[in-house]
């Protein structure tokens, strides 16, 4: 194929204005197109196709669904979160001897600028139940009862932030327990059973928030859970 296309004139396009014909072919057409020739397949999987398609209008609207390359470790039941151009998978389950498989604290790192995967440092703690995991302030946060830790990329380090426990508003005792969460206006938001929700700043301090009447959680029983999607490219 390669040889095929030698004479092609877009060939003899500078790179730049290669780049900006190209952006321009669907999404569905970029796995035939990279495969015409190397120069193509370098445009297309550099770091700067996708972002600019989406900055030039290029890039579809609606949902796109791409088969990424295989993951270093095949799991299950993994926690997940996206920051820029990168999905973050850490943790679930890994097939082992047995069919529940195995706990696992790796964490696996794709981008999708280049299409490729890599390992990142693994979390400190080999999970024993279910991961919540959040993005604020560039930066992945996972708990869970046990603890709260957060995930710096730029140097590949995990941060132990201990448990948030608070007072109840309604009895002197402490709150240990939360039974829901999110993420809102870029701060991290714990829902606690007494009613009250409590709010944590980039700054890592917490403060009530107030955003969510009392009596809407107080009496509620069994677990909450709150879910969302991502789009990439």
């Amino acid at each position: 194929m390669d040889n095929a296309t030698a004479s092609s004139p877009l060939l003899d396009l500078p790179d730049d204005l290669l780049l900006r014909v190209l952006i321009g072919v669907p999404r569905a057409d970029h796995g035939a197109t990279a495969a015409a020739c190397r120069a193509f397949r370098a445009v297309i999987s550099g770091p700067r196709f996708l972002r600019l398609r989406r900055e030039w209008g290029f890039a579809e609207r609606g949902i796109v669904l791409e088969e990424l390359p295989p993951m270093p470790h095949g799991c299950m039941c993994a926690s997940s979160g996206v920051i820029g151009d990168q999905l973050f998978i850490v943790g679930g389950f890994i097939l082992g001897d047995n069919q529940f498989g195995n706990h696992t604290n790796i964490l696996q790192i794709y981008d999708i600028s280049t299409r490729t995967w890599r390992l990142g440092a693994r979390h400190p703690e080999v999970p024993s139940g279910g991961w919540r995991i959040f993005v604020a302030d560039g930066r992945l946060f996972i708990e869970s009862h046990a603890f709260f830790y957060n995930y710096d990329p730029q140097s590949d380090t995990w941060t132990d932030l201990g448990r948030p426990f608070f007072r109840g508003e309604f009895d002197e005792t402490f709150v240990y327990s939360h039974f829901c969460e999110c993420v809102h206006n870029g701060r991290i938001v714990f829902f606690y059973r007494d009613g009250v929700a409590w709010e944590r700043a980039n700054d890592g301090s917490w403060s009530r928030y107030e955003a969510v009447e009392p009596e809407a959680f107080r009496n509620l029983n069994g677990p909450l859970g709150a879910f969302g999607s991502v789009l990439l490219g």
